[in-house]
């Protein structure tokens, strides 16, 4: 029951990591592309036409964050990237315990890094710090970043609790 209630919650995570993963890199490229075309008409037009989206650079950046840190937990439903020349002359219980404590450091390393993100959340809502061109507030930043951390632990959790057998070399 617990079990099958962290897989569920663990598909959920991984789902919606992937949909921001996705969001972010759609918005990044589109503001990235952007652009460069009106940069382009910019020059082309000795500044007279300036379209460019102000603080583009920055949008760029924190999509990019938001991006990456989605995506490795997104990522890690599927195995952890291993060297075969080493882990397939492993027995197979040894590749499991080794695969399990992998991603039972991972969790550890997520929930660290989560509490650090938050704590650094909660600093920058009390300070009221803002981004520098766009004037966002930074918290909404870091608190992204936290709940991206807490599903890498909860999906990282996940997969060290069922890491059950050995298939083509792999864990799953």
């Amino acid at each position: 029951m617990i079990l099958s209630t962290i897989s569920r919650l663990s598909v959920w995570a991984e789902r919606a990591s992937l949909a921001i993963a996705g969001a972010a890199a759609v918005y990044m490229m589109a503001v990235i592309a952007f652009n460069v075309v009106t940069r382009i008409l910019f020059d082309a037009t000795g500044r007279a036409v300036n379209l460019m989206i102000p603080g583009a650079v920055e949008q760029a950046s924190y999509a990019l964050l938001i991006l990456v840190m989605a995506a490795l937990a997104a990522s890690m439903r599927d195995g952890m990237i291993s060297v075969d020349l080493f882990v397939n002359r492993m027995p197979a219980i040894v590749q499991k315990l080794a695969v399990r404590l992998w991603y039972a450091l991972a969790m550890v390393l997520a929930l660290v890094l989560a509490w650090s993100f938050g704590h650094e959340a909660q600093i920058l809502l009390n300070r009221g710090d803002v981004t520098q061109d766009l004037v966002l507030p930074l918290w909404w930043f870091y608190s992204a970043i936290t709940v991206e951390c807490l599903a890498l632990a909860l999906i990282s959790f996940d997969q060290a609790l069922t890491a059950t057998h050995v298939s083509e070399g792999h864990l799953s």
